[in-house]
């Protein structure tokens, strides 16, 4: 009898740090989601702009940590960013450190892509979820959700 009360404990400690991990990755990817912010009607039109305008190429700067994108048409801001990337992989790794995913992408994803991008924050990497809509943002974190609370999280975090 004390070794199932034992599992049980154990199966709820799995299911809380699970719920954690859901909270944190959602936190994470909502941080740094890409997002068209064009439509801000508030605009002061009595600010002067006494800076010289910059002529050289803004995209001078680039990332190095090596990144998976999903592929999907990325605009505005997330093509911005593509565009500086400089070491993309061609399939998700252990090197792989950010994952760039278009809401497009949401329905299409496997239960393997869900594992990756949960293995993924795990080890310290991020996401960039890039234009997210309501329902495609939420059904993205009930599957991370559900594939989360699968998964034997101290097989993963070592």
């Amino acid at each position: 009898m004390k070794k199932k009360e034992k599992n049980h404990i154990g199966f709820s400690n799995a299911i809380t740090k699970t719920k954690l991990l859901i909270a944190l990755l959602a936190m994470a990817i909502i941080s740094v989601s890409c997002s068209d912010d064009d439509d801000n009607p508030t605009v002061d039109d009595n600010i002067v702009d006494e800076l010289p305008a910059i002529k050289d190429d803004a995209l001078k700067v680039t990332v190095a940590s090596k990144t998976y994108i999903y592929n999907a048409d990325y605009t505005s801001t997330a093509a911005a960013l593509i565009k500086r990337i400089t070491n993309i992989a061609d399939r998700i790794d252990d090197t792989v450190e950010t994952i760039i995913i278009h809401d497009s992408n949401i329905p299409t994803l496997t239960d393997q892509d869900y594992r990756d991008v949960i293995t993924l924050v795990l080890h310290g990497g991020c996401v960039a979820y890039c234009s997210p809509t309501h329902g495609n943002a939420d059904m993205f974190f009930r599957n991370l959700q559900r594939i989360g609370e699968q998964y034997e999280l101290n097989s993963i975090i070592e």
